[in-house]
Formats: structure tokens, sequence, C-alpha cells
């Protein structure tokens, strides 16, 4: 931890910077005890620090500088990175931090096992059911800590979503208090998550856009230490605005889009993100016919909704011949597509699937599409 510091106060003493300045900047009331190495600086804090003083260096040299303040740090410290780095998309320091977390102490390998977890989720590594067993497998052992109790109520959340259980969301939510947590970040992060999931079914289940609204405007309030949680809220307000302003719903996923490629793009979830949202950002864009604007069409379903839009003979026979790939790869065809078949044949019948099949899948948000057709 000397070296670090070392290096800090070295590019402080280059570019001529008081500790008071410095200290006044980052909000930090221990600055001189920290550099001395007399007090451990907060992880928080030190990332303040490394964009204050060593904003001259390149994006590796301050990944490195990071990385040697987490193999340095204490417990706390490597708690808090770990949902920093789960936030803002570095996987290299992440998976530094879990394995780190994991030799801690027996509490502290729970919370990796999590997290490692999560991650798996993230990038599509693991089903729904294997997920929500291989969390279960982890409550049923010794489970004291009041933020062991809250990672997994959160991975109830996740599961729940994954699964289409809003109503179950809006009922675990309740009891889920961030606050026994001593690490401020550490209690504003995993509210955010929470309150992720509370507004998508506030959306989806309770079509309650006021309540869900309100949500995402306080998700919106915090940094870009929270990154993912941004994008989650700003997706979900571009989402909101979808069938009655195509100017916020456009500017919300634009914004979404432009945060995501700000973030590190070094891991599998990244792109996982950016493709959702480039879906969902086409999805808007064709819901209001707007074929001019820049479309990505990086999938099957897109390009589907696109050829409609556009609805030459030829381009509709293109879009059923995909439908119908689609069909033989899946084995069925989800709500949104059962919509698109209804628009290429005409047959209401379609659209009665597709609103019957949202709304099994708990989703009366998007259900209101097909239903404005009947």
């Amino acid at each position: 931890m000397k070296e670090v510091m070392s290096e800090i106060k070295n590019e402080m003493d280059k570019k001529d910077m008081k500790q008071k300045y410095v200290a006044d900047k980052i909000k930090c009331k221990n600055l001189s005890n920290n550099l001395n190495g007399k007090e451990q600086m907060g992880f928080i804090m030190f990332i303040r620090l490394v964009e204050t003083v060593c904003d001259h260096y390149t994006e590796n040299k301050k990944r490195n500088l990071i990385k040697r303040f987490i193999l340095a740090s204490r417990d706390e410290n490597v708690r808090v990175a770990l949902e920093w780095c789960s936030q803002t998309g570095n996987s290299e320091l992440k998976n530094i931090a879990i394995k780190k977390c994991k030799k801690i102490n027996p509490h502290h390998k729970q919370i990796a096992d999590i997290y490692d977890l999560f991650d798996r989720r993230n990038e599509s590594r693991i089903n729904r059911i294997d997920f929500n067993r291989e969390m279960d497998e982890i409550r049923n052992s010794t489970v004291s800590r009041s933020e062991t109790k809250l990672l997994l109520n959160i991975g109830k959340l996740y599961y729940y979503s994954d699964s289409g259980n809003y109503r179950g969301i809006l009922d675990e939510e309740s009891y889920m208090d961030p606050n026994v947590l001593r690490s401020e970040y550490l209690a504003t992060s995993l509210r955010l998550r929470i309150l992720e999931r509370k507004a998508t079914a506030l959306i989806k289940y309770e079509n309650n856009l006021v309540q869900a609204t309100k949500i995402l405007e306080e998700i919106l309030q915090k940094g870009d230490d929270f990154a993912f949680s941004l994008i989650n809220a700003l997706s979900l307000m571009s989402e909101v605005h979808l069938m009655k302003d195509f100017d916020l719903s456009a500017g919300f996923i634009r914004k979404a889009i432009k945060l995501c490629e700000k973030i590190s793009q070094d891991n599998k979830r990244y792109l996982l993100q950016k493709r959702q949202l480039e879906s969902t950002h086409d999805f808007i864009m064709l819901y209001h016919c707007r074929l001019n604007e820049e479309l990505y069409l990086n999938s099957k379903p897109e390009l589907i909704h696109f050829l409609i839009r556009r609805g030459s003979e030829e381009d509709l026979a293109r879009a059923t011949s995909l439908l119908k790939e689609l069909e033989t790869e899946n084995g069925k065809l989800t709500p949104f597509q059962l919509y698109y078949k209804a628009l290429i044949t005409g047959e209401k019948h379609y659209l009665i699937k597709s609103q019957r099949e949202f709304h099994r899948a708990g989703d009366f948000f998007y259900s209101q599409i097909p239903s404005k057709l009947l």
C-alpha cells in the first residue's frame, strides 16, 4: 500500500498539487494520514483520488494502480471494490477482487461465490433454474451476516425477473434494507439493484408508469460509479415512454447506449448489454415506423420487424421465412414474434395469442401492443 500511495504523492508533487486542494476536491478529511500510510483510504475515495491526481494516466495505467490498491487492501475495501467493479463493468479487476475476497474468511468467500453466480447469470453462462438452485445451496449453508442475506435476496429478485414472476418481486422487496451495511457505497449500490427490479415489475406487472418513473428518476441522480444501474434505468425509461412519446423514448435509449459504450469493454456482460440496448433501440424506432433512423438490426427479430415495416412483397416473404426459422430453432414463437406474424398475415388470432403469451410471461405492459390492434 505504501508504494501505491507514494506514487500518488509523487504525481501530486510533479503537478504541484497541494494536499489541501486535493483533499477539498475529493472531500477527504484524512488525506495526510492516508498518503502517509497511517490510515487505509476507502476504495471509493481512492478512485476519486486517482481520477483527480492521475487524470493524465492511460486507462491501463489507472487500472494497474487500482489493481495494486485492491491487492494491498483489507476486508471492507475488497468488498467495496467487488461491487464497484460489477457496477462499472471491469471484469479484470472484478476477478482479482473475487479471488482476494475468497481468501479472507468463510463469510467473504460466500459473498465472492454469490458475485460469481451473478456474473454467470449476466453473461448467460447459467440458466435461471441452475442459478436458483446454486443460490439455494448457499442459502442453506451457514448464512449469518446481513450483507450475505441481502445479496441472496437480490439473487431471488433476479430469479423472479428471469422467470417473469414480477408479482414476486413486489412482494419480496419490502423487507430488504441495504442500510444495514456500513459502507455508504455498498448500501447505495445494492439499493439501486433492488430499485431496478422493482421499477421493472411496476412497469411490466402493474403498468404503474408513474411510480416506476419516480424510482427511475431517483436512480438517474447517481453518478458513473453506478454505471450499470444507470444504463438499466435509462433503458427502462425508454420503455416507459415507448407508446406515448417517441422523442423521449428515443432520447433515453440513445443515452443508455452512449453510456454503455463508455464502460469497460473487456467482458461478455458488456457485449450482451449493448446488444440488448440496440434491440430496444430498433424496436422503438420501428414501432414508430422511423425507417430512416439509424438502425442496428443485429438479430433476426429486429430484422423481421424492419422488413415488415418496409412492407414490400419481397420483404414480407423474407420476414415470413425468418419467422419460420425462429420457430424451428426455438420450438415456438415469442409474444413479440407472434405480434410480428399478425402484422404479416393480418390474422386476428395471432394478436390474441400474442396478448395471451405476454400475460403468461407476466408482462401486462407489452401486452398492450397487440391489444391496440384488436
